[in-house]
Formats: C-alpha cells, structure tokens, sequence
C-alpha cells in the first residue's frame, strides 16, 4: 500500500510539472525525410533530391548515421514522381555520444543544406513520440470556413495571432517569356525617323521576391498596415538604341539584372462616423545592377491619401496621389517620337466625386478628374482636366 502511494505521488509531481500540451520529441534513433518536387516534376528530378539528402547523411553525418534508404515515387505527402522518402536510421545511442549527434541537431544542419536546394521541397522529420499521432512531431490545426468568408479569408484567419494583429510573409518566383512585340514584331516610323526591331534571341525573365507584413487593429474604425518587399529579377527586358541612323534602330535586349526593394504604409481611421480618412506612404529603392542606375521611371518616394464624406443620401470623396522625381531611359512605346533620357519633375493628382443615393435603385454622381490639370506629352502622357456626370440604376 505504501509503495501504491509513493507511486500515485510520483505521477502526481510529475503532472505539475511536464508540459500538459504537447508531447516532448524524443530522439528513437530513427528519422525521415520527404522530398516534393513541383507538379509535372519528373522521377529523375526526384531523385536529384533523394541522392542530396543520401549524401548529405552518409558523407556529412556518417559519424551518426547507419543508413538511408530511398523511395521514388512515394511519400507521406502523396504519390507521384514528384514525391520520393528516405528513412534514417541512426547508429546506437552509445556510438553516437554528445549532443551533436542527437537527432533534433542532426536534423537542424541538414534542413540548412536541404534549404538551398531549388528544384524540390525537402523536409528533415523526427517521429512522433506516439506513432498513431501522426508521421511527425508538432502539432496539426484545421479551419473551417463555416462563414463562408473564401479562400482570402482563410489565409487573413490563418495568419491572423490575435484579434488585433495580423502578420503575413510571403515567398515567390516569377516567369515571364517575351511577348510577340518584343520577340519579333518590327515597327517603323518613317515621320519620325525611328525603327523598333524584335529579338527573337530574347531570354524569359526570371524573378524571386519576399515580403513580410502587419496589420494592427486597434478599434473597429481604424487600421495600420506596414508592409517590405524585395524582388530580384534575372534577364531584365528593356530597350535599347543599337544604330544612331537614319532611322534610329531600338531593339530588345537582355541587358540587366535589377532589384527592387520597398517599403509601403497604410492608415485608416474615422475621427468621428461620418467621416474618413485614408492615408499612406511608399518608399522604392531600384537598381540596374549592370550600370548601379536606378530603373527607368520609377519614383524613390509616393504617398496617396483620401477623404470619404458619407451620410444617408449622399457621399462625397477625394483623393489625392503624390509621385517623387523619376529617372527616365529611352522610350518608344508612347506613340510619338523616343523619348531621350532625362529627368522628370515630381507630380500630384486629385480626383473628386460626388455622389447622391436618395432615390431607390437610382444613383446620381458627378466629379473632375486632375484637378490640378497635371501632365505633360514626355513623362505623363495622361488627359487632361475632366468633368463627368454619371446616373446608375440598380434593376434589383
């Protein structure tokens, strides 16, 4: 009875205090790791990531490893031949002293080799601590849209840690092939004195971007949101003037890499309900990583911002748009003759609009567009100073 007792005490002290949540991991002398190429891939593509993670162990870490054995074709994920698996067995906890030889930091060093591997995903897993558990440590949650709130809205409550603040990251890689302008059309413009060849020799332009953001909410009538980016592309397309003429002779080449990394805000708030008040802020740092330029007419600096009067019959709203200097090269595309390089003054935009919704299923609106009638034939080719009047009806 005694001993009953001591043991009952035992559990007890221990349920204080081992974590209630979670299972630890626990290093069984085994682990996994899933290769998932990208859909299409073919086996032997597969198997370019199989043969990195068999190296990886049994050359970098053989002072740990038994073995590794291979599947093309299957994994955890799915079947297919974008899908292959290699199962792990480790050497005895006795040949393996040290803990740089437990499971959990052999795996940490291989997911930073398995990371730099471009052509599949690659995962490095320990077993659960309980088998019927799942094939890996950690812990699974499922959301239900029983809102009916879509795809966009999962991803917001996925992101989403608490209920004022939402994170979001994001990885990309891009692909653009020339378009039939630019690979084979020729345009000439005898007015002018200039001709634009295609390049059938055109490479695609490739490209990678991250970006990482948050959204606070601190009431029901307002938000701030903060967002960077960094883009890199590979096989820039631009213009560039091949023959001084007569005709001046422009073509398409593959001329640069360039980088693009930003910084954009956002704020919205309501002073009081009737009213409210949008503004924001981007900064663009560009680079032609061939001359150290900046690209061509894109602005350092923008900021944007918007007034909404609204009550029961009736809106007003303006907006505003700012643009800092930009840089230009030369540009054939704007329908009069190239543009030579140059520099181009800063710009604002203002647009006005009024709306009346007194009538049922009818709307009456009117505005003027460039208010401040900006513009010019080189670097803005944009209308001019506009006036509208705009009636809607709603048949429902």
């Amino acid at each position: 009875m005694i001993a009953y007792l001591l043991i009952v005490a035992g559990m007890v002290v221990l349920f204080m205090r081992l974590p209630g949540g979670f299972l630890p991991d626990e290093d069984q002398g085994v682990m996994i790791a899933l290769v998932q190429g990208p859909p299409g891939a073919t086996t032997a593509r597969t198997q370019e990531g199989l043969d990195l993670v068999r190296d990886h162990f049994l050359q970098k870490e053989a002072g740990a490893i038994q073995g590794v054995y291979t599947v093309n074709g299957f994994s955890f994920a799915g079947t297919g031949q974008n899908s292959g698996i290699a199962f792990i067995p480790m050497k005895r906890w006795a040949d393996r002293p040290g803990a740089e030889n437990r499971a959990q930091a052999v795996i940490g060093r291989a997911m930073g080799t398995f990371a730099q591997f471009k052509d599949a995903m690659i995962f490095a897993v320990i077993p659960p601590a309980v088998t019927e558990l799942g094939n890996a440590t950690g812990f699974d949650l499922q959301l239900v849209d029983a809102g009916g709130l879509g795809h966009a809205g999962l991803l917001a409550a996925r992101n989403q840690l608490r209920d004022d603040l939402i994170l979001r990251a994001g990885y990309g890689r891009g692909y653009r092939v020339p378009d039939f302008k630019q690979l084979l059309l020729r345009f000439e413009n005898p007015g002018v004195g200039y001709r634009v060849d295609g390049n059938p020799e055109l490479q695609p332009e490739t490209s990678t971007g991250f970006n990482l953001g948050a959204t606070w909410l601190p009431s029901d009538t307002s938000s701030f949101t903060i967002g960077a980016y960094h883009n890199r592309v590979d096989d820039l397309i631009e213009i560039v003037q091949i023959e001084s003429g007569p005709p001046i002779l422009f073509s398409y080449r593959n001329v640069a890499s360039a980088t693009l990394t930003g910084l954009d805000a956002q704020a919205r708030f309501r002073p009081w309900r009737p009213l409210e008040v949008q503004f924001g802020y981007g900064w663009l740092d560009s680079e032609d990583e061939d001359t150290g330029r900046s690209l061509s007419g894109r602005a350092d600096h923008r900021a944007n911002a918007a007034l909404r009067y609204e009550q029961s019959d009736y809106a007003l709203n303006l907006r505003g748009v700012w643009v800092g200097e930009r840089r230009f090269d030369t540009e054939v595309d704007a329908g009069g003759p190239p543009t030579q390089a140059g520099e181009a003054d800063a710009y604002t935009l203002f647009d006005f609009r009024a709306e009346w919704t007194r009538w049922p299923r009818w709307m009456l609106a009117a505005g003027i567009e460039n208010l401040l009638d900006e513009g010019d034939p080189a670097h803005l080719p944009i209308a001019p100073r506009s006036v509208y009047l705009e009636l809607q009806w709603n048949p429902y």
